[in-house]
């Protein structure tokens, strides 16, 4: 089940990290011309709102399957309240961007996108900080995709390079994939390097072996 799971999650990953980035060139593009998403045709509107409700719908995919890993696989939870802040602003990105297509709404937006975007960036970049506590190198990636997301929450909470975080985003996105490829291909077990090993159900902290109480809160074993 796991593997079906994890294999769904890495080939839908890749790509959203595709579709992402070509239609950020085209948007891009046709910003340079000074074409603003509201001045589209009817017809490529639609296309546009589609594409965003399908690309939030994945997102929250591909970040509660990853939840799901850590928390299963590697019994750690140090990091699920951020995934859910990251979670409700990524749906908060996408209904500001759905109204992108009204003209009245230009302005505001502009102003609103910044004050989303700054706490997301931060929120990306705790996030990065915090996964680099799992004891485990995740396959080998724990530290590569850490160092993209800390460097994308960087992008999103500047605003002015967030076109750069728009591209780390995508790199993070394939390096999920390749984590959950790889979580896929193999029969996983809790570990540490290559040795088992437990974790506190209640706060995540690793435990020693014969241990009945959690040395972190308390929790009886």
């Amino acid at each position: 089940m796991d593997e079906r799971k994890f294999n769904t999650a890495a080939w839908v990953t890749i790509i959203f990290a595709v579709i992402s980035i070509l239609l950020q060139g085209v948007l891009t593009y046709w910003s340079l011309l000074g074409v603003q998403i509201s001045m589209f045709p009817f017809g490529a509107k639609v296309v546009f709102l589609l594409l965003e409700i399908i690309s939030i719908a994945v997102y929250i995919f591909i970040f509660l399957t990853f939840k799901y890993l850590l928390n299963k696989h590697f019994k750690f939870h140090q990091v699920d309240s951020y995934i859910t802040l990251m979670i409700i602003g990524g749906i908060a990105l996408s209904l500001v961007s759905l109204l992108w297509v009204i003209p009245q709404f230009e302005k505001p937006l502009s102003i609103i996108t910044a004050l989303i975007v700054i706490p997301f960036g931060i929120i990306c970049a705790v996030f990065g900080i915090k996964l680099l506590q799992l004891p485990d190198d995740l396959y080998g990636m724990l530290r590569p995709l850490s160092y993209v997301t800390i460097g994308e929450g960087f992008c999103w909470g500047t605003v002015v390079l967030s076109p750069i975080g728009i591209i780390l985003s995508a790199v993070s996105s394939i390096l999920l994939g390749m984590i959950f490829f790889k979580a896929a291909a193999q029969n996983i077990q809790p570990r540490l390097g290559n040795q088992a090993v437990r974790f506190c159900d209640n706060c995540g902290n690793s435990l020693e072996e014969g241990e009945k109480f959690c040395t972190s809160c308390g929790q009886r074993i």
